[in-house]
């Protein structure tokens, strides 16, 4: 994992929707289709997951397991997909967005942590959707870019942008490789993010805001590669 203060900044370009599947055969599902499946095995939310996801396993349930997330704050925490927001200011006044994948409390407007997902193809589109994410609220606190990278033999690259503000609230973002697996073992491959940041105005003054989560990049590999496998005949770089 390389610190990017310095990453790519985004294009100026107008937002509108993405095709996430520009150029791809439409028999075949969508990057955003393979992602929701894959992001919905990883957070580990409560009960009402392994309800509309049947497949999910025991072992997912992590943060509650641990004891890092309560019920009764599972209970307050929306995760999913298929809620479009609004209400942007400044420049992205007027604008409305539904992200692929996100997390938000339900005092709370806006999501927290958004996950974007898209082919090699639209990451200028992926960054425009993180400006407006993180330029255009304040309470998104950490974007997630997921770019994915077809290359020849049927394989697969994907990697990740995790964009979130620096003391000076500036927007800084950090690049993880999905595939190939690097083949060093890397320390702390772990996507963090604390339970304020998560919970937004729900967890100001309590003592664990502090808390800190993480999503697995190696659990996102695990059900990666067995949704591309599955789902479009390829693998994993």
């Amino acid at each position: 994992m390389a610190s990017s203060a310095g990453a790519p900044q985004s294009p100026a370009i107008p937002h509108h929707p993405r095709s996430l599947g520009v150029g791809s055969d439409p028999s075949q599902p969508s990057p955003q289709k393979i992602f929701n499946e894959i992001i919905h095995k990883i957070p580990t939310i409560q009960k009402f997951t392994e309800i509309i996801y049947e497949n999910i396993s025991p072992s997912d349930v992590e943060w509650t397991q641990d004891g890092l997330v309560s019920r009764e704050e599972q209970r307050g925490l929306d995760a999913g997909v298929g809620m479009t927001f609004d209400g942007f200011t400044g420049v992205y006044q007027g604008s409305h967005k539904e992200p692929d994948f996100s997390f938000r409390a339900d005092t709370d407007d806006f999501p927290s942590i958004v996950i974007e997902s898209g082919w090699s193809e639209s990451l200028p589109y992926l960054r425009a959707d993180k400006d407006l994410w993180m330029k255009g609220n304040n309470f998104v606190q950490l974007v997630i870019l997921l770019n994915w990278h077809k290359v020849p033999g049927g394989r697969v690259k994907g990697s990740a942008e995790i964009w979130r503000r620096n003391g000076a609230g500036n927007l800084v973002a950090t690049e993880m490789t999905i595939f190939p697996v690097p083949s060093t073992p890397v320390l702390n491959e772990h996507i963090e993010f604390t339970k304020g940041q998560l919970f937004g105005a729900a967890a100001i003054g309590h003592p664990d805001a502090g808390t800190v989560l993480s999503l697995r990049m190696s659990r996102l590999r695990e059900i990666a590669e067995e949704r591309l496998v599955k789902k479009m005949g390829l693998m994993p770089a």
